[in-house]
């Protein structure tokens, strides 16, 4: 994958029709503008492999999806399932961020939350309405601390603003 500088913090691994994929520290970040396709699921395992071969000991994945958008079909759901279950090795932590207000960005939230305490993982997962409270989260699993929530959630909006353009 070619990659390109959003900040001087701050890579972006891979933009496509709908998504943009990018490193902070040991933080990978993916951000869906619109619902996630196989297309773009196989980008994002791709971009995570890079992730955790540049960070031996471990990474925490950022995930933002749209709350105005449809759900994915079956067939994406579970093949989304499957990718994550083949391939956890590194991951310490994800987060999911579901943006917007309203029933249908809540409903999301709560499908997904529910999908996540039923499941099995081998990392902790969590559902997060905004972004500054899973960055926090997340520095709570690291051990990292404020500042560096605070650095991942302007990274957050770095990646937001490139993949935007």
């Amino acid at each position: 994958m070619q990659t390109v500088q959003a900040s001087p913090e701050v890579k972006i691994i891979s933009r496509g029709n709908g998504y943009c994929l990018a490193a902070w520290k040991q933080v990978y970040v993916v951000e869906f503008r619109d619902t996630p396709s196989i297309e773009s699921l196989d980008a994002s395992v791709l971009g995570k492999r890079e992730v955790a071969a540049e960070n031996p000991n471990g990474i925490v994945v950022f995930n933002l999806l749209p709350g105005d958008r449809p759900l994915p079909s079956p067939e994406v759901r579970d093949y989304a399932e499957r990718k994550q279950g083949e391939d956890t090795s590194g991951v310490l932590a994800h987060a999911t961020v579901v943006t917007g207000a309203g029933f249908r960005a809540g409903t999301m939230r709560s499908i997904l939350a529910g999908l996540y305490l039923v499941s099995r993982s081998a990392f902790p997962r969590k559902v997060f309405s905004g972004v500054e409270e899973a960055a926090a989260w997340q520095a709570s699993i690291l051990k990292t601390g404020r500042p560096w929530a605070t650095g991942l959630v302007q990274a957050v909006g770095a990646v937001q603003a490139f993949g935007a353009t």
